[in-house]
C-alpha cells in the first residue's frame, strides 16, 4: 500500500490521500455543494491491524487443529478487510464513473444547444438580409415607375 500514489501524494498510507482522517474530496458537479468525500481510513486501519496480526502466520506450524483453525480465522479476517476496502473503493469509483459520464453528456448537450443557437441566428440574419434586398428592389421599381410617369405626363402635355 506504500507505493500507491498519484501526483506525488501517497493515496493509501502516510496519513495523506484516502488514508487521511478527512479522506479526499472530489468536485462532482457545478455547485460547491456537489462533492464526494472518499474516506477509507477506517478500512485501511482495520486492514493494517489485521495484516499485522496475520504476518505471524509465515512461521506458524500447523501441527494441531487449534493452530490451523486460528490461522484460518486470521486469514478470513484479512480477506474480509480486503473485501470491505475493495467494496468501498469500488462504490466510489463507480460513482465517479457515472458522474464523469453525466458531465460528458451535459457538455455534449451544451455544445449542441450552442450550435443550434448559432444556426438559429444565422438563419434569422439570412432572412433579414433577403427581406432588405426585396425592399430595395421594390423601391427601385417604384422609382422607375415614378420617373416614367413624369415622362408620360410631359408627352401628353407636349
Amino acid at each position: 500500500m506504500d507505493n500507491t500514489s498519484f501526483g506525488g501524494t501517497k493515496l493509501l498510507s502516510g496519513g495523506t490521500g484516502l488514508a487521511s482522517a478527512s479522506g479526499l474530496n472530489f468536485q462532482i458537479g457545478s455547485s460547491n455543494a456537489e462533492t464526494l468525500n472518499v474516506n477509507v481510513s477506517s478500512d485501511i486501519s482495520g486492514l493494517t491491524s489485521t495484516l499485522t496480526g496475520a504476518s505471524g502466520l509465515t512461521s506458524l506450524k500447523l501441527d494441531s487443529a487449534a493452530t490451523a483453525s486460528g490461522a484460518i480465522a486470521s486469514l478470513e479476517g484479512a480477506l474480509k478487510e480486503v473485501g470491505s476496502l475493495r467494496s468501498s473503493l469500488g462504490a466510489n469509483i463507480n460513482r465517479l464513473g457515472h458522474t464523469s459520464a453525466n458531465l460528458a453528456n451535459m457538455q455534449d448537450n451544451t455544445e449542441l444547444a450552442l450550435g443550434n443557437i448559432r444556426d438559429a441566428d444565422f438563419a434569422s440574419e439570412a432572412s433579414t438580409m433577403t427581406r432588405q434586398q426585396m425592399l430595395a428592389q421594390t423601391s427601385m421599381s417604384m422609382l422607375k415607375q415614378s420617373n416614367s410617369m413624369s415622362g408620360m405626363v410631359m408627352s401628353l402635355l407636349g
